[in-house]
């Protein structure tokens, strides 16, 4: 695939959200590299936990990396829910005033590459989040060794940390990979947002936001991700549309193992697996963000795959399973 036709770029400052502070896409998007970790491989710890948690798919390394956190309140993120809110609250052992939003990352090993899916908020979420460079060298992992950046959709927690203030900034030696889908969505002239649940000063904010994203990142772009084709051995990608048009979830693949990386299918477990028919706010299209997070919940239970996922709980692995009418999150036992 052919380089995207090369634009301006240009860096613009960080913004306060309102409410919903900390959820995709409201605030600026880059980081800085200032922290970046040059070496092609930092030590390997022997301990996990210190911002990352490592597993085995088989022959495949994958590695979650956390960013960091910011408050997800639970009225913002769900606008139609209502009185519902709190009731349902309680029963799932959570405030209704703000709950934890765990900003994950993904790094995956595989035929001696190195795949990194999203790069977090930079800068642009605060001092609770833009953690991502910290807990690579943790993980032992240079910026020097990540081969392909695959952004799986233009939302500031997702691509706040792509780069620097000059070119290819923190990952110089990565391919950058994005959705044809997502691209083209992002760059149109208007974005249709006119499903959103936002306030209208909110979706023009997200557009503007993820526009710029997409200008800046126009001059390191090497193309498509196209779904079912490796990017590196053994991992793929699938359209889950709704979140955003072009939005990507990842498939692992190694010997009898496999799982999945659901990306902003699902947002806030605690309440999500309870109430998967619940819009949210940040949803291009809700009710078809809606249809596809019960379609892959469904697929979860029934190959009892293992998942993780952008904004699922530290350290971010566990299955999927159904209780009656809802479905209910089984976390991994951890292990060191």
């Amino acid at each position: 695939m052919p380089k995207l036709a090369q634009e301006n770029s240009r860096t613009w400052s960080r913004r306060d959200s309102f409410k919903l502070a900390g959820v995709a896409g409201l605030v600026g998007m880059f980081g800085s590299a200032s922290q970046a970790q040059t070496a092609k491989d930092a030590p390997v710890p022997t301990v996990q936990g210190a911002g990352f948690y490592r597993r085995k798919i088989g022959e495949i390394e994958v590695i979650l990396v956390s960013d960091g956190s910011f408050p997800m309140v639970p009225s913002g993120l769900f606008p139609q829910a209502g009185d519902a809110i709190e009731p349902a609250t309680q029963k799932a052992f959570v405030s209704s005033k703000g709950v934890t939003g765990h900003v994950n990352t993904f790094v995956i090993k595989s035929g001696g590459k190195t795949l990194l899916v999203d790069t977090g908020c930079g800068n642009a979420f605060g001092p609770s989040t833009g953690k991502l460079m910290e807990n690579l060298t943790r993980a032992g992992v240079g910026v020097d060794s990540i081969d392909t950046v695959l952004i799986t959709h233009a939302h500031g927690d997702h691509i706040g940390g792509i780069t620097g203030e000059k070119g290819r900034g923190v990952f110089a030696n990565a391919r950058l990979l994005i959705t044809e889908a997502e691209w083209n969505f992002w760059r149109a002239e208007k974005p249709d947002m006119s499903k959103s649940l936002l306030p209208e000063q909110a979706r023009q904010q997200m557009i503007t936001n993820a526009q710029k994203a997409t200008r800046q990142i126009a001059v390191l772009n090497d193309g498509f991700a196209m779904p079912d084709q490796p990017i590196i051995p053994g991992v793929t990608i699938e359209l889950a549309p709704g979140h955003t048009p072009g939005h990507a979830i990842v498939r692992i693949e190694s010997g009898n193992e496999s799982m999945l990386y659901i990306t902003d299918a699902m947002h806030m477990p605690a309440l999500q697996l309870a109430n998967p028919d619940w819009k949210v706010a940040f949803d291009a299209d809700p009710v078809q963000a809606a249809d596809t997070r019960k379609k892959l919940l469904d697929r979860c239970v029934a190959d009892r795959v293992l998942i993780s996922g952008s904004h699922v709980p530290f350290p971010g692995f566990g299955h999927i399973d159904k209780v009656a009418d809802h479905y209910a999150w089984v976390p991994i036992v951890w292990q060191w």
